[in-house]
């Protein structure tokens, strides 16, 4: 954010980061003239022949504990740079990836210089991502660690506000006696209530009779996704749809023989992941639906993919506040 004569921060080090990032994105090499506890004078382009007119102060106010900026020139007379000594420290690019770490936590420390070149056009050594990648994740492990604590304590709080609620946490125990998150489960009452006045007892009562029986089946369409990271190539892509709808062993066997003539691995590949729960020939006689791809549970997870990416407790609320949003609509 450009800086404006008055602007208010609550802390010296608020200003010093928004004007980092204003330095970073227009290349002015940024230098503290007067730093300390009361005061911030600061100037652009030292050392330079031709001095670059901006200057800004700023100073705490007298009556209420906030740092303000109290002059301001904003002209400018210096060319870009694009090494930006200590105005970008490993802790400024931390700030700036932490959602990238979070999302990626194997990335490499070259792709990470890369996108710091190619998002914010200045030149960072390997060194400064590295550290900068470290303390990115030891925040985002401590984020986590918060989260999961916090766990049982958000279940009671939906169970207090939501009396009737079914909630549940699950654990796995470790060799070394230690417990492993699992998995969350929750049914809103009202969701459920909902769907049960919805439904005609007639339909209900055929639904309990018939899921004890219910053919278990894999999404077609999410095994082509995961293989296609595997193996490249639109060769694949035409046999791989006619195997899911054959109709008879016979036909699957051959358009299977069809893909292992391009690559023994990719059949394998394919064969091990039970072919009997997503091609129509394998699938039971006398069951009311043929589909080979679970598109409600596709769209779902398209729905949350962002939530997905964030903290524990943050992606349930997230996921809570559409369901509900949807609902209503």
């Amino acid at each position: 954010m450009k800086p404006r004569l008055g602007m208010k921060y609550s802390t010296t080090a608020e200003l010093k980061y928004s004007l980092s990032c204003y330095a970073v994105a227009n290349g002015y090499d940024t230098w503290y003239e007067k730093n300390d506890n009361t005061r911030l004078l600061v100037r652009f382009c030292k050392g330079k022949n031709l001095i670059c007119p901006f200057r800004l102060y700023a100073s705490w106010m007298k009556k209420e504990h906030t740092f303000q900026i109290k002059s301001l020139i904003t002209e400018h007379k210096c060319s870009r740079a694009f090494k930006l000594g200590s105005i970008v420290t490993y802790k400024w690019i931390e700030k700036q990836f932490v959602n990238d770490v979070l999302e990626s936590p194997k990335l490499s420390l070259r792709k990470m210089k890369a996108l710091v070149s190619k998002r914010y056009n200045i030149n960072v050594s390997v060194g400064q991502c590295r550290n900068a990648k470290k303390l990115a994740l030891s925040e985002v492990e401590g984020s986590l660690k918060e989260h999961y604590a916090k766990l049982w304590d958000y279940a009671t709080e939906i169970r207090r506000a939501n009396p009737g609620s079914h909630v549940e946490v699950f654990l796995v125990p470790q060799p070394d006696n230690t417990m492993v998150f699992d998995r969350f489960y929750v049914s809103f009452k009202g969701v459920v209530d909902g769907w049960l006045d919805g439904c005609r007892k007639g339909l209900f009562e055929v639904v309990k009779e018939r899921l004890p029986d219910v053919e278990h089946r894999l999404c077609a369409r999410h095994i082509l996704v995961n293989f296609h990271k595997k193996f490249k190539g639109e060769q694949y892509f035409k046999p791989f749809w006619r195997a899911v709808n054959a109709t008879t062993v016979p036909k699957f066997e051959a358009t299977m023989n069809e893909i292992k003539s391009l690559e023994n691995r990719a059949y394998n590949y394919l064969t091990e992941r039970y072919p009997r729960c997503w091609s129509k020939a394998f699938f039971r006689e006398g069951m009311d639906c043929d589909a080979v791809e679970n598109g409600v549970s596709e769209s779902f997870n398209y729905v949350v993919l962002d939530a997905r990416r964030k903290p524990l407790i943050t992606m349930l609320e997230d996921i809570r506040c559409w369901a509900m949003q949807r609902l209503w609509m």
